[in-house]
């Protein structure tokens, strides 16, 4: 989408953008990717050609063409450490945002109605543990794992929450890391033969983590608060206390309840692809290789009347080249 990002606004940088980050998902080695409305900014038909030039597996569930019929692949059973894992996608954005699915001649489908659909499938052809991957955000997917309670995990996109600890929802449980590649969501899953459903195994831990960064903000914001001289400010930063001390009651008073005890059990954390982690070499080298290729930005002349900012550095304007093949 032109403007989304400062270095990526002609039809060219969004195709060489495309281009790499469908390059890169295929050497990270996905098992499956949920289907976003950003996916078909250039189209049903361009994004078809980079599923198939790098061989990366689209799914969605609910979006389907003018005729009815699926436009992607609503999902598939593969085989991890020995358990079959049925992995399903599903999508829904709000209306304002919705513009390239329709443009792209898609409908979008109830994705609790669809997804209850493929659960079946996938549980027919022998997977006993279900996750979806679920372009909903956290309220649908809230929803989703409310009506259908057959899914173990849902992976959430489209609205970027920092969710560290698994928020249950009927039976599964739910979490969204920080979008453009800021944070790695990590589940573990430990599954024990006969015994459907998990509990969350890393409830304690996570609660210790949580009450450890609310303890932190508590005391940041009461020191705020402390040297805060305008009246109306220092109302809001104890306001924001207040919401601190509740949390950290709750958070306590979860803490104290036992463990769980036998069954299969989940752990979930978020890791920061902060500079402190190393990079993979393939995949750097195709990120260097891209920069030194891609459509480079044009400089935006400003307004008739207007001096640049003074802290702006003019960039030379390159020609616009086609896409990296």
């Amino acid at each position: 989408m032109p403007g989304l990002l400062p270095d990526v606004r002609t039809p060219e940088q969004i195709k060489a953008r495309a281009e790499i980050l469908a390059k890169l998902q295929a050497q990270l080695g996905l098992h499956g990717a949920a289907v976003g409305e950003r996916d078909l900014a250039l189209g049903l038909k361009e994004l078809r050609r980079l599923a198939k030039a790098h061989r990366l597996r689209l799914l969605a569930a609910n979006l389907v063409d003018e005729t009815g019929k699926p436009a992607f692949e609503p999902g598939y059973v593969t085989e991890v450490a020995g358990v079959k894992v049925g992995l399903l996608g599903v999508t829904e954005v709000p209306q304002p945002q919705a513009a390239p699915i329709t443009e792209a001649g898609l409908k979008v489908q109830p994705p609790a109605e669809a997804a209850a659909r493929e659960v079946a499938r996938l549980r027919a052809q022998g997977a006993t543990v279900i996750v979806a991957l679920a372009h909903v955000g956290v309220t649908g997917a809230r929803d989703l794992l409310t009506k259908v309670p057959d899914i173990d995990v849902a992976v959430v996109g489209h609205t970027s929450n920092v969710i560290q600890s698994p928020t249950r929802a009927g039976k599964g449980f739910f979490a969204e890391a920080q979008r453009q590649g800021k944070q790695l969501g990590e589940f573990r899953l430990h599954v024990i033969a006969g015994q459907p459903g998990f509990a969350d195994g890393g409830r304690r831990r996570g609660l210790v983590e949580q009450m450890e960064r609310q303890r932190k903000d508590y005391e940041r914001f009461a020191n705020l608060a402390k040297a805060e001289t305008i009246a109306g400010r220092r109302d809001m930063y104890l306001i924001r206390l207040r919401g601190l001390r509740d949390g950290l009651a709750e958070s306590c008073r979860l803490a104290k309840e036992p463990e769980p005890t036998g069954g299969s059990w989940l752990e979930h954390k978020l890791v920061a692809m902060s500079r402190g982690v190393p990079d993979d070499p393939e995949i750097a080298a195709a990120i260097r290789a891209y920069k030194e290729t891609a459509p480079k930005a044009p400089v935006v002349a400003p307004a008739a009347g207007k001096a640049p900012p003074a802290a702006a550095t003019p960039r030379p304007v390159a020609p616009v080249k086609a896409a990296p093949q």
